[in-house]
């Protein structure tokens, strides 16, 4: 049977600062590289559905996923790790992976930190994502696949890295059809006033590799 993700955006932590809802392009580029082999994916996208932590309860509750796949930056690491938790109680038997620029490079302190969590995707995720669902389908261990930080039989083992991906044209278009694009209609007074707005993705590095950037240290 094929495995079935369900990708989330976690919420903002309870008093922060809120962006206007964006399509994530890291969830919408993994949906579609998903979708691509046929894969069952949705999503819950907790900021632009303004879900708390027990509408995500709620809301996981519908699905049955194989995989929960969930995205973070340092704002929401820790609501992230709180969504790895709540799945693993309605879904004990599903495998929890997180990814983004944060636990990339803070993979074993976040697996240390939040037993719920299986697997952290390090850097760039869309081929870790489909061989995690294709480990999952085939019934094969996962626990060497490249680019992964995971336990296995209650020890922390990091993987290699997986080698970037040079053909970016390779890459579908963004699963847009997966969001709530009516919610995504409100956006600030200065940024794109009064329009529907989308945010793209044009290239997988800066040229200049800043210091200051996650590009100086991928």
């Amino acid at each position: 049977m094929k495995t079935h993700v369900t990708l989330v955006n976690p919420p903002y932590p309870s008093g922060s600062h809120q962006h206007p809802p964006f399509t994530p392009l890291g969830l919408g580029y993994l949906a579609a590289v998903l979708e691509k082999a046929q894969y069952k994916v949705d999503v819950i996208d907790c900021q632009a559905l303004g879900l708390n932590y027990e509408g995500f309860r709620s809301e996981i509750a519908k699905h049955k996923p194989d995989i929960v796949g969930i995205t973070s930056t340092t704002l929401t690491y820790k609501s992230g790790l709180q969504i790895a938790r709540i799945a693993k109680e309605v879904h004990p038997k599903c495998l929890t992976a997180m990814g983004g620029s944060h636990v990339s490079f803070w993979d074993q302190e976040a697996l240390q930190e939040c037993p719920q969590l299986d697997v952290i995707v390090r850097k760039e995720g869309e081929n870790t994502m489909l061989e995690l669902a294709e480990r999952m389908e085939t019934g094969k261990g996962y626990y060497d696949v490249l680019g992964t930080t995971c336990r296995k039989n209650g020890q922390i083992v990091k993987n290699a890295d997986r080698p970037y991906i040079e053909d970016l044209d390779a890459l579908p278009f963004p699963a847009h059809h997966l969001w709530p694009l009516e919610r995504l209609r409100k956006h600030g007074t200065v940024i794109f006033p009064l329009v529907q707005a989308a945010a793209a993705f044009t290239g997988a590095t800066s040229a200049l590799r800043c210091e200051c950037s996650a590009d100086a240290i991928a």
